[in-house]
């Protein structure tokens, strides 16, 4: 039995409702892959909680156990000139350093 042209339009319009919202969420930018021996990010062997004010373009979320040669819990964030800095999870300015960075599609976990 074909459809007729009401029955088109609503199926058009679920069909949107399913598939818009997703569209306006940014997109999470990971430099690094998680698949072990790829690529390997420089190793943080000390984290800093110092609050830091320069704008950060990329995060990578380094753990006790991501590399052997890496043991410490750390985010290494890079800015734009390449500049590279280790801080503590614990830092209290993070938080709200994650929900910015993440409206600009860019997480750190």
């Amino acid at each position: 039995m074909p459809f007729s042209i009401s029955s088109e339009v609503c199926l058009m319009y679920l069909t949107m409702l399913l598939i818009l919202p997703e569209q306006g969420r940014p997109q999470c930018y990971r430099p690094w892959p998680r698949v072990p021996g790829l690529i390997i990010p420089p190793c943080c062997m000390k984290a800093s909680k110092a609050h830091i004010q320069e704008p950060f373009v990329s995060c990578f979320e380094q753990r006790e156990t991501t590399f052997a040669h890496c043991g410490i819990h750390a985010f290494l964030f890079t800015t734009a000139n390449k500049t590279q800095y280790c801080v503590d999870p614990e830092a209290k300015w993070l938080k709200r350093r994650f929900q910015r960075l993440q409206k600009k599609g860019i997480c750190c976990y």
